[in-house]
């Protein structure tokens, strides 16, 4: 069996720089992908301002649905009081079975 070598003060101190050296490189590597508060903070922004157009779109929308239904409301109350006059003059007898 082969002996190992013993490792130097200067061999772990090499070992332990290449790998603090590793590290350090790393995390540069990360912050240079990484998202910067003034980055989360401008996106927010973004978010908020879309957030507040949507909205806005919705309500337009709701006001137009809402004018719509009463529209169609008011065309059906007057189609009944065509219908219930013409009936009325025809002489027929509403009888609607349940």
């Amino acid at each position: 069996m082969a002996t190992q070598k013993k490792p130097t003060l200067d061999t772990i101190l090499s070992t332990v720089e290449r790998g603090f050296k590793a590290v350090a490189e790393d995390i540069a590597e990360i912050r240079k992908d990484m998202a910067t508060k003034d980055d989360l903070a401008a996106t927010e922004s973004r978010l908020d301002r879309r957030i507040d157009t949507l909205d806005a779109t919705i309500e337009r929308l709701d006001t137009k649905l809402t004018k719509l239904e009463d529209h169609e409301i008011d065309k059906r109350k007057q189609l009944e009081v065509r219908v219930a006059a013409i009936e009325k003059h025809l002489g027929i007898d509403k009888k609607i079975a349940a």
